[in-house]
This record gives C-alpha cells, sequence and structure tokens, in this order.
C-alpha cells in the first residue's frame, strides 16, 4: 500500500498541502482523523505492508491498529506528513 505523501493531500484537500491548510480546513482532532482515514484507508483498515484487511486494536493506545498477519502496528497518521508529529491531529 503506498504512503499518503503531501501531494496526495494536497489533492484530496483542494488546498496547498501545507499543514496550516489541513488545520482550518479541519478544526478538530475528530475532522482531521476521519479526513485522513477517508484517504489512507478508503476501504476501512488495512496493513501498509502486506496489505490485510484484519487489523486490531493495540490495548492502551486507541489509535493504533496492528495487522493479525504481519504483526505491523499503524495508525492512522503513518505514511503520511504528520506521521510522527507529537502533536494534536489539528494543530
Amino acid at each position: 500500500m503506498a504512503s499518503l505523501s503531501a501531494r496526495m493531500v494536497e489533492a484530496a484537500d483542494g488546498g496547498d498541502g501545507d499543514l496550516l491548510s489541513w488545520v482550518a480546513r479541519y478544526g478538530d482532532e475528530g475532522s482531521c482523523e476521519e479526513a485522513l482515514m477517508r484517504l489512507r484507508f478508503p476501504g476501512g483498515w488495512a496493513c501498509p505492508r502486506c496489505g490485510n484487511r484484519r487489523c486490531s486494536p493495540v490495548a492502551g493506545r486507541p489509535r493504533k491498529r496492528q495487522c493479525t498477519r504481519c504483526r505491523l502496528q499503524f495508525s492512522v497518521t503513518s505514511g503520511t506528513p504528520m506521521q510522527g508529529l507529537r502533536l494534536p491531529l489539528p494543530t
């Protein structure tokens, strides 16, 4: 599964693709997370490594999923320009 690049965010967002325009469009964390989910996993959760659609929630990490086949842990921001940010999604 391909990663979600800044260009893909730009095309989907209709803006210039920078973080400030993303925040302006999706002002709260829930809206931002839903938009990323639609862009990153349009058919529902799927492992970015092996494509498996059976992904379980990770205990104690509500936004993380773990693939039942290859055991990769990932989130809605994995493979996006927002991966690794320590800020809430809309800020």
